[in-house]
């Protein structure tokens, strides 16, 4: 929102860039992230698949101020309306909004489109 960027290293470290690309921080988030969203100025969502997680990181005071658990692995994800998208969609209480309700052998990205639409990337993903 303020033209920082947030990198997640495959499986890895949580990096807040600058506008121009230059390592600000790493972000002190343990474990294997795999993917990052912005909810609004100073809070992002991480995934940990093989944690079968999402945290809610707090970048203000560095601390993980919620951590939602699932029961498959969450390898991408998206936030909208104060909302994340994991083929399902809760609010920021947890509270499922709606879940999609096609087979997928492995959905593994998502994102939002200028319009409100979810797309979903699907791919094989042996288990």
């Amino acid at each position: 929102m303020d033209g920082r960027f947030i990198i997640v290293e495959e499986l890895g470290k949580v990096n807040l860039l600058t506008p121009d690309g230059k390592l600000l921080k790493k972000l002190p988030i343990p474990g294997q992230a795999f993917s990052v969203t912005q909810i609004n100025q100073n809070t992002i969502a991480v995934t940990y698949p093989y944690e079968k997680a999402i945290k809610i990181f707090n970048m203000e005071n560095e601390t993980v101020t919620k951590v939602i658990t699932l029961d498959k692995h969450c390898w991408g994800l998206s936030s909208s309306d104060d909302s994340l998208v994991v083929v399902y969609c809760v609010d920021q209480s947890g509270k499922q909004i709606w879940q999609y309700k096609q087979d997928l052998s492995g959905p593994e990205g998502l994102c939002t489109d200028t319009y409100g639409n979810i797309i979903v990337a699907d791919r094989d993903l042996i288990e």
